[in-house]
Formats: C-alpha cells, sequence, structure tokens
C-alpha cells in the first residue's frame, strides 16, 4: 500500500476535509518538509515540535512514520540481506548494511551458513570471503509516493488505527484516542509473536 493511500484512509476516518481532497494532498505531493532525522518517537510525543508542523498533512504523515517505525522495532522482524566481500579479517562493517540493526545469519559464497559475531561497529566472521548476511533493519523514513510492505502480508489497518490514535492525542480529542487506540492495540495483539518479513532490498533505503 502506497503511504500516500494511508493518509487518505485516516482522513477518512478522522473527517479531516483538507486531506479528503485529493487534489490537496497530490499537490503537496514530496513537498512535505519533514527530514529523516526529525522522525523519533520521543520528539514526537514529547514535545511541542508536532504541534507545530505546517499543516494537518505533515502531522498525519509524520505519524505514518512513527507507527510504521514502532511496528518494526517492537512487532516484526523487518529483514534484509546483502551480500559483501569482508575485509582481511573477516570483517564487514555495518555502514556497509543499510539501515543495519542486527544480523540474524550468514552465509558463505557456496551457501554454507556460517558462524560470525557482532561487534560495536561490525560483523566479524572467522575468515575473509564473500558473504551474504541476512539482517534485521531500521525502519526508514517514508515518502509518501512509498509502498511499503505487501499487502497479501501485512494488515495496514494497523497502521490506519494508530495513526488515528496519535492523531487524536496530540489534538486533545481523549475520547476518540481511546477508541483508535484500542483498536489499534487489538490489531497489535494479534501479531504479538514476532514475524519475520523478507523485503526485496529496493525497500526501506
Amino acid at each position: 500500500m502506497i503511504v500516500k493511500d494511508i493518509i487518505k484512509k485516516v482522513a477518512k476516518i478522522l473527517e479531516i476535509k483538507e486531506i479528503l481532497e485529493d487534489e490537496y494532498l497530490d499537490s503537496v505531493g514530496d513537498t512535505v518538509s519533514i527530514t529523516e532525522d526529525e522522525v523519533t518517537s520521543d520528539v514526537l510525543i514529547t514535545s511541542d515540535w508536532l504541534f507545530e508542523r505546517n499543516s494537518t498533512l505533515d502531522k498525519v504523515f509524520d505519524l505514518v512514520n512513527l507507527v510504521f517505525g514502532e511496528l518494526g522495532s517492537e512487532y516484526m522482524n523487518i529483514i534484509s540481506q546483502k551480500t559483501c566481500d569482508s575485509d582481511a579479517d573477516g570483517k564487514i562493517d555495518y555502514a556497509d548494511l543499510p539501515c543495519f540493526l542486527r544480523a540474524t545469519k550468514v552465509f558463505d559464497i557456496d551457501e554454507h551458513k556460517v558462524r560470525f559475531e557482532m561487534f560495536e561497529n561490525y560483523l566479524k566472521m572467522e575468515e575473509s570471503g564473500t558473504y551474504t548476511v541476512f539482517y534485521k533493519i531500521k525502519p526508514k523514513f517514508c515518502k509518501i509516493e512509498d509502498e511499503n510492505y505487501d499487502e497479501q502480508y501485512f494488515d495496514f489497518d494497523i497502521v490506519v488505527y494508530g495513526v488515528c490514535a496519535f492523531f487524536c492525542l496530540t489534538n486533545a480529542l481523549f475520547d476518540e484516542h481511546e477508541i483508535y487506540m484500542n483498536i489499534y492495540k487489538d490489531k497489535l495483539s494479534k501479531i504479538s509473536n514476532i514475524r519475520n518479513f523478507y523485503l526485496p532490498s529496493r525497500r526501506w533505503q
């Protein structure tokens, strides 16, 4: 599902008129001014930063990223993979693995599973070589036109109701917040057993 469609569904549920006008949303496109470094739950929830965004669309867009981040960090293992050459000591720097969070398994060039150790800034195998590293990634900042996940594997209503809940909270709509938060938590409970999502390398990069 495209991020823009998630925003439109949130707007329909909450009856946000300025977003419901397709021409308005389409005209904004990728010009939303938020930067990747600004998207953190601490900033969004504990400061006045979110309340000072330029438009309602900006706020909803920010919250889509917040919810995706929460899902990816707490409820799903989003797995990427990359084939890399190690250095002479069998090391691969995390900087060479986009959005690296934690390695899950490593295979050598012959597709044999190999042992590895994780250090502060690098992954180390027992010898040098070419390795395919499978690793959990940190959810990356979304743009409005991004398409994330495959709908047959992922219930996008989780994101939609999460955004609805946080939007109501930031607008002091506490009764509505409780309603949508309960729906969000109910849907989260159905994926309480962490699942692995193996994504093509073009996603979240």
